[in-house]
């Protein structure tokens, strides 16, 4: 077998295909429409009562502590606490996107918190972007399960982009008056890419399903009304097979928009109606039609374990004795005390650094395989995908569990999801870890597998 028909299992899958988007109407309405495609369909609308007094869910560093100063209306797919979006009480939005390249510091001073805790921290604790950006500084993120980046818009139409690039904080204000786009590549990048003509990527790629929304956006008259239905039209340019649902906020009316991949009729939400004295939700999936406030519940702590089971069956990244119940122990009471395995007893932090880069163009895409039956097999992990810089790139894997891994590399140089070659010859350069080489195909499992057993480990693997 070919090298270039073996490679090909790198290429064919995809990263997070997520897209967000602001809009500022010429009667300062304020819209947010995202996206969302990322493991599963079932999520459920929550309302968050204010006054609750919360610490983070154990990072093995400093946990932050609060009282939920707002009340706030969230998107959970992985239990209450947990937020995909969510909007509070102010006008505040705050939605996370999946960012591969994304790289955090985290600081023994500072207090921390996960990926998707930092989402309602932010809800809890401000009331506009200026609050959020004025605090980020003094807290850090320790994520558990993803690499991602953050789109925050307020009710006056201010927004911005929080992205972590090489361990540092970039924080990215509306460049184009009144509207803002995010996909899964950080911002400077995205909008840097979409004043450029050229447009080298795959329809999919999220360079150029920013550029989709972003013309939309921009070509759009200043006189031209906008309404819930045309942007949903515009949201549909960025949408992939894999969309689990859409969403869409009214930030002066008060009301949320969403359908779901099985259920594509767009359901209303007026968020003023509801309680938020408790924690009440709503299945994102559900038989009811039209406006939806009526039919919220008292969230139990069976409901919210049931969800954590669908969502979290195959993902590894809670060190709790209890596994999921001390999850939805916590999560149910955010006060209360979790008692989990040393975090740097099982997991540590993988940083890969991929060198060699020919030049900056296209992408390059990264997976692995955890054990040698699954890399014989050729089952290897989702492909992640990331934009090379200066001729090398880095992917961070945070919570990895202590193992044997190989990895494997393709520069998709002209960025066409295809490992390109010429009479069966690559003519598009990849590599695997430990830089083994194979003959017609892939090396041997004992050439190529790395030893991770360090919570902090760097490996370098050269494109070839």
């Amino acid at each position: 077998m070919k090298t270039i028909t073996i490679l090909l299992l790198f290429t064919t899958s995809f990263a997070s295909a997520c897209t967000a988007f602001f809009i500022k109407t010429k009667n300062d309405n304020v819209f947010v429409f995202k996206n969302y495609d990322w493991h599963q369909e079932p999520a459920y609308i929550l309302t968050n009562p204010k006054n609750v007094i919360k610490k983070s869910f154990p990072t093995g560093q400093k946990d932050a502590v609060w009282t939920s100063k707002y009340s706030s209306l969230t998107v959970n797919q992985y239990g209450k606490e947990f937020p995909i979006e969510g909007v509070n009480e102010m006008g505040l939005l705050v939605q996370t996107l999946i960012l591969p390249e994304a790289n955090y510091t985290f600081s023994e001073e500072k207090s921390c918190v996960n990926e998707l805790q930092f989402i309602q921290y932010q809800l809890d604790n401000f009331s506009t972007v200026d609050e959020v950006l004025e605090n980020l500084p003094q807290i850090s993120i320790v994520p558990i399960t993803a690499n991602v980046h953050y789109f925050i818009v307020d009710k006056s139409g201010d927004a911005a982009v929080i992205d972590f690039v090489n361990g540092k904080l970039q924080m990215s204000r509306k460049s184009i008056a009144d509207n803002m786009v995010l996909a899964n590549s950080p911002y400077q990048q995205s909008i840097s890419y979409w004043k450029k003509e050229e447009r080298l990527f795959a329809q999919r790629h999220s360079l150029n399903r920013f550029c989709a929304v972003q013309n939309q956006l921009t070509t759009l008259s200043q006189n031209q009304d906008f309404n819930i239905e045309k942007g949903f039209s515009f949201l549909e340019t960025s949408q992939v097979a894999s969309t689990q649902w859409s969403t869409a906020y009214d930030l002066q009316h008060q009301k949320l928009y969403f359908k779901t991949k099985s259920q594509n009729t767009v359901k209303t939400l007026d968020w003023s109606l509801l309680d938020f004295s408790k924690t009440f939700y709503f299945p994102l999936i559900s038989n009811e039609k039209n406006e939806v406030s009526t039919f919220f519940t008292i969230l139990t702590k069976e409901k919210n374990y049931d969800l954590l089971k669908k969502s979290m069956n195959e993902i590894y990244v809670y060190q709790v004795e209890n596994d999921l119940n001390a999850l939805n122990n916590y999560q149910i009471e955010p006060n209360s005390l979790v008692k989990t395995i040393d975090f740097k007893k099982n997991t540590g932090t993988l940083h890969v650094r991929i060198e060699g880069l020919r030049n900056n163009s296209g992408t390059l895409r990264i997976a692995y395989a955890n054990s040698e039956e699954r890399y014989v097999k050729k089952d290897f992990n989702n492909a992640i995908v990331i934009l090379p810089n200066e001729n090398q790139a880095e992917w961070t894997l945070y919570n990895l569990p202590f193992g044997d891994y190989v990895f494997g590399l393709h520069h998709d140089k002209n960025g066409d999801d295809k490992f390109n070659n010429f009479l069966g010859i690559p003519t598009e350069s990849f590599g695997f870890s430990n830089n083994a080489k194979g003959f017609l195909g892939f090396p041997k499992y004992r050439k190529a597998v790395i030893k991770f057993e360090t919570n902090k480990q760097v490996i370098n693997i050269k494109c070839k």
